[in-house]
């Protein structure tokens, strides 16, 4: 994810004041995206990794067809 662009220069403080305020309200923004996406990747392993122990385990021998 691209950072949030720095604010810009301001002429008073309570415009420089809001500035910074909307870089880190952007900025957290762009954090949870990038959160959101490791956890949607986690999930997806998760639930192939699951699949694919149920796959081994259904096509290994059984004795006499049971065990």
């Amino acid at each position: 994810m691209p950072n949030s662009p720095a604010p810009a220069q301001a002429d008073n403080d309570l415009d420089r004041l809001k500035g910074w305020i909307g870089f880190g309200v952007a900025q957290t923004g762009q954090l949870e995206k990038a959160n959101g996406r490791t956890a949607d990747a986690i999930g997806i392993v998760e639930r192939c990794e699951e699949r694919d122990r149920e796959a081994i385990e259904r096509s290994r021998p059984k004795f006499l067809g049971l065990f």
